[in-house]
């Protein structure tokens, strides 16, 4: 599958949702469902052959926690987000 399916901003919506949360930042766990669930609606609002990739996450929660750690970490690695912990704020 897509791992970026229809040029979804994953940094952009992980800054954007850790300034919603101040200083005090999210939870890794709150912060993975947020994102994923807008990612997911994302691709539900595309096309038809998008409409079958929702179907394949959804069948594949693993695959999709293991995307959004990878992006987690590519956030880290440009100095996006910082974790603390189970923490993440915004870097």
């Amino acid at each position: 599958m897509d791992a970026d399916g229809a040029h979804f901003e994953w940094r952009e919506t992980m800054r954007a949702l850790l300034e919603t949360a101040g200083e005090a930042g999210l939870r890794r766990k709150r912060l993975r469902r947020l994102v994923l669930r807008l990612y997911v609606r994302r691709l539900s609002r595309q096309p038809e052959a998008a409409r079958e990739e929702v179907c394949w996450w959804r069948a594949h929660p693993a695959e999709l926690q293991a995307l959004f750690r990878k992006h987690l970490r590519a956030a880290k690695g440009v100095g996006l987000v910082r974790t603390q912990g189970k923490m993440v704020r915004a870097g």
